[in-house]
């Protein structure tokens, strides 16, 4: 079996699948430790499937170029995690699987210089959520890093195109889609629409404002809080009118 052929195959039968269970984990607060770790050692050594792909290119790639592909895609935005999402889950993963992190590698100082100290101990459970703690930042790394990760991965089967793992790798496969699940033209949703854009929820953590705890997070470089998601325009007038024929325009 070809390399491309055994990477796709990893995609869609263990990344893939595997991103829907732990989404659904993440929404329910019912993330183990053994999740949160296992998934981030999938997705690091997906990573590797995609570099052995490149190999096959003859394209002189080394792995971090990889990271840093997949981020500058993929990753999210913002101070946070500006050495990479990505490349934050591979230091983190190897961190727990080489026992700490060698500082005298440059790129393992820089991570740590930004994020501080990375090893398994830094991962705790409480009421099904794992929180990153190592004095210097703390967050909810299940719905903060994994959600993100799982959320563009967790594609089924049958939307996959043959060469995923190649259409991932050189920006040709659009994870992201439209947000805004209703149908602005339909009278009959208009009362749905409106509750669900004064109901949003944070575009960090997914919950709604009055369960959202971003506040008490800390981040490197960066206030954490409830930040709503935009989904975009909504005519007001037009909905307003659609759920009563009394509402008058101004």
């Amino acid at each position: 079996m070809k390399t491309i052929e055994l990477a796709n195959h990893f995609f869609q039968n263990l990344v893939s699948p595997y991103s829907r269970d732990i989404k659904s984990k993440i929404e329910s607060d019912n993330l183990s430790l053994i999740n949160a770790v296992s998934y981030s050692f999938v997705v690091s050594h997906f990573t590797d499937y995609l570099w052995e792909c490149e190999k096959t290119r003859s394209r002189q790639t080394q792995r971090h170029e990889i990271i840093k592909c997949l981020d500058e895609r993929f990753g999210l935005l913002g101070n946070r995690f500006k050495l990479g999402t990505f490349n934050f889950i591979n230091a983190l993963n190897n961190s727990v699987k080489h026992v700490g992190l060698d500082r005298a590698k440059r790129h393992n100082s820089n991570i740590q210089g930004h994020h501080g100290l990375l090893n398994i101990q830094v991962l705790n459970n409480k009421d099904g959520r794992i929180w990153f703690d190592n004095g210097i930042n703390r967050f909810d790394y299940g719905r903060i890093i994994l959600r993100h990760v799982s959320s563009l991965f967790s594609v089924s089967y049958e939307e996959l195109p043959e060469d995923i793992t190649m259409e991932i790798l050189h920006g040709e496969y659009n994870f992201y889609c439209d947000n805004d699940e209703f149908d602005h033209d339909n009278p009959t949703q208009a009362i749905d629409i409106l509750v669900d854009r004064l109901n949003p929820i944070c575009l960090d953590c997914g919950m709604p404002e009055d369960g959202c705890d971003c506040d008490s997070f800390i981040f490197t470089d960066d206030i954490a809080c409830f930040k709503p998601e935009d989904k975009g325009y909504m005519d007001y007038d037009k909905i307003m009118s659609a759920i009563s024929g009394a509402y008058k325009l101004d």
